[in-house]
């Protein structure tokens, strides 16, 4: 129980100073104003994680050529358009 308790601490002030960080990219309009910065968060840290575990069960797994794909794809998802 004491590591499920430190997990979660550590992981909740991950959460909490990450979602502060997609809150200050949005006010400099660099992250799309109408995504939910406690959502992103979460999601982002749920595929880094989820992310990791594959790689680590299945050696077939190339994140080092995986991770650039995910980031573009998402970074679509969440940055702010310019063109506007």
């Amino acid at each position: 129980m004491e590591f499920r308790k430190e997990y979660r601490n550590e992981h909740n002030a991950y959460l909490k100073s990450f979602t502060e960080l997609i809150r200050s990219e949005q006010e400099k309009s660099i992250i799309r104003r109408d995504i939910d910065p406690e959502v992103l968060a979460f999601m982002i840290h749920a595929l880094l994680e989820g992310s990791f575990l594959y790689s680590v069960m299945d050696e077939n797994i190339e994140l080092n050529k995986l991770g650039p794909k995910m980031f573009e794809l998402m970074w679509k998802v969440i940055a702010e358009d310019k063109k506007s």
